[in-house]
This record gives C-alpha cells, structure tokens and sequence, in this order.
C-alpha cells in the first residue's frame, strides 16, 4: 500500500515477514521498532543484506550495543 500521496512508490508493512514475502527490492531498511523487540529481529533483518537506518539508540545498555556490532553483519 502506498506509504503517503506525496510518496507514492512507499511501502509500509505492518512486519518483516510481509516485508519478505512481498518480494520487493529495496536499497535499505528503515527500522522503527521499539528497543525490546529490535533485537529479536537483528537476525532477520541482518539477513537481508541491507543497509539499516535505526535513529533509536543503537541499544537499550552498552553490552547490548556491542552485541549488534559483534553479531555476523554487524553495526559499522
């Protein structure tokens, strides 16, 4: 469905197995989520191979954040 009038080639999904299922491509991931359920998804969405915007603090303390960046496709 289309994201907004003013942006029609927008997708919103309502989650990530939809996202994966529609079969669209995609340049990069913006992920909106909040912070207790990001890190069941971190394998998920690190296994689709693309660049992911998150604006939330990368973790809710400082080991969690480093999990992400030690995790196979890590934070750079």
């Amino acid at each position: 469905r289309s994201a907004t009038p003013w942006l029609p080639s927008g997708s919103i999904f309502a989650d990530l197995t939809e996202f994966v299922r529609s079969g669209l491509a995609c340049d990069a991931l913006v992920v909106a989520l909040p912070h207790d359920v990001y890190g069941e998804l971190w394998p998920a969405i690190v296994a689709l191979g693309k660049p992911v915007l998150k604006e939330k603090p990368l973790g809710r303390t400082l080991e969690e954040a480093r999990d992400y960046r030690r995790a196979p496709g890590g934070v750079q």
